[in-house]
């Protein structure tokens, strides 16, 4: 089993940098900016393999809406701590219909018509759920928070 699959100390923050250098040039080109707290700290008993992949869905999805909304304001996605166990990722994109919110976690369900498969949000879940942490549309307003769509991942397992 490879170092990033098995269970141990994971730097979110650090995960979530990853993600951002991957996504570094597409951004650049399109005009995104992505917005890590690098003053927060949060380490979580989990595998570097499913945060990854979770964030990955996270801001693939974020950067989807921001590009397929003709939209003028700035276009960001944050990331930040709001708790000793949770992590944060917000847009500045459309949001989510409320008539979708029951349904986004469901397999093969997407907002994105043709362009989806249906499958990021839920794979995301499923994966936290077998490493420790939760996925989760986050519904309450924190002033960081952007005005788009916010997903949380809740850490079973915090290390200090």
């Amino acid at each position: 089993v490879s170092t990033r699959q098995k269970r141990g100390a994971v730097d979110v923050l650090q995960q979530a940098r990853k993600v951002r250098s991957m996504y570094a040039a597409l951004h650049a080109a399109r005009g995104i900016t992505f917005e890590i707290a690098e003053n927060a700290r949060l380490r979580a008993e989990t595998t570097e393999s499913a945060v990854l992949q979770a964030l990955i869905n996270l801001v693939d999805n974020a950067t989807y809406w921001l590009l397929a909304t003709k939209q003028e304001s700035p276009r960001v996605i944050r990331a930040f701590v709001t708790a000793p166990d949770t992590f944060v990722i917000s847009d500045s994109g459309p949001g989510i219909h409320a008539a979708d919110e029951p349904f986004i976690f469901e397999p093969f369900y997407s907002g994105k018509g043709d362009a989806g498969k249906g499958l990021g949000l839920y794979i995301a879940r499923q994966v936290g759920a077998r490493n420790g942490f939760s996925v989760d549309l986050e519904q309450k307003q924190e002033e960081r928070m952007l005005e788009g769509a916010a997903f949380s991942l809740k850490f079973s397992e915090v290390l200090s």
